[in-house]
């Protein structure tokens, strides 16, 4: 072999190992987006469900509120439950 072809083989293996830098490198990339796009495809998974449960809850009160129904305060709601109980408590000692 002479000088040139030494060189020649020297370039060469230089630029397999630069190949190989950049292979390694592409694969760590590739994987790093891998692993990213999974989570992305997670949360968009995520958001899908959330996106459908307040779709659901939205359509529930829009039915409510077609309904027109009368929505009560508590301490109104508490005297009913109260006159209820009277009313029961008073039927049922008629009845013994």
């Amino acid at each position: 072999m002479n000088l040139t072809a030494v060189d020649e083989i020297s370039q060469l293996a230089d630029a397999i190992a630069k190949l190989r830098e950049i292979h390694h490198h592409t694969l760590r990339l590739a994987e790093y987006k891998t692993i990213w796009l999974k989570k992305a495809d997670a949360h968009l998974d995520e958001y899908n469900e959330m996106f459908e449960f307040i779709v659901k809850w939205t359509d529930r009160a829009r039915s409510l509120v077609k309904a027109n129904i009368i929505w009560n305060s508590s301490s109104h709601l508490q005297e009913q439950i109260r006159m209820y109980q009277v009313n029961h408590n008073t039927q049922n000692t008629q009845i013994a």
